[in-house]
């Protein structure tokens, strides 16, 4: 797979690509944190920022998903179904020899 950049594409990634720049040591100390090695070519540089991306996006997902569970859960009507269910089971257990 290859990838075409444009000129803003590389304006993006230039502050990456230099080992004194706040960003390039951010970037290496994620790449450190997430078992990755050292970013000694650009093509790591590139591909780092495409995991660190992905998982940032992946993490927003996940975000999104436990928010709809949670409206889900912090429901009233979910409450009372909840706690009628609970009640027949309660009502079923002790009704059981």
């Amino acid at each position: 797979m290859s990838v075409i950049l444009e000129d803003a594409d590389h304006e993006r990634l230039e502050p990456f690509l230099s080992p004194e720049t706040a960003e390039h040591v951010v970037l290496q100390d994620w790449v450190s944190s997430h078992g990755g090695r050292e970013l000694g070519s650009d093509a790591a540089v590139i591909r780092a920022l495409m995991h660190a991306g992905a998982s940032a996006l992946h993490e927003q997902i996940l975000d999104v998903g436990y928010a709809e569970l949670a409206v889900l859960y912090d429901n009233d009507d979910a409450d009372a179904e909840r706690r009628t269910a609970r009640r027949r089971h309660l009502d079923r257990t002790k009704a059981a020899p």
